[in-house]
């Protein structure tokens, strides 16, 4: 039984090298900013060039198409709260959830 590919540790500049490079790659994509699997092959190779790692492993093309799904599913989440009415988003504070409520 093969081990579990270790999990990856994003920092924010290895967060914004793979946006950056996948944004630049956007009209490669298909229907709801779906990249093939070369695309995150290749975002692999340009963050390990990068030399941005400070923990865990190095970025495979799983770890790059998994970081992508996660955040834009939690972009597609934040834009749904950001259209109810009444609520308050902001990109510094967030929901402004703070203290007791927050839990």
């Amino acid at each position: 039984e093969a081990s579990p590919e270790p999990k990856a540790q994003w920092n924010s500049q290895e967060t914004n090298a793979l946006l950056a490079f996948l944004f630049s790659k956007l009209s490669e994509a298909g229907d709801g900013s779906n990249f093939k699997s070369q695309t995150f092959s290749s975002a692999a190779s340009v963050l390990s060039q990068a030399h941005l790692l400070t923990a865990g492993p190095l970025k495979t093309a799983k770890h790059c198409k998994t970081k992508w799904m996660s955040l834009k599913q939690m972009y597609g989440n934040i834009e749904a709260y950001h259209s109810l009415s009444g609520v308050h988003w902001d990109s510094e504070r967030g929901a402004g959830i703070e203290g007791e409520a927050a839990w």
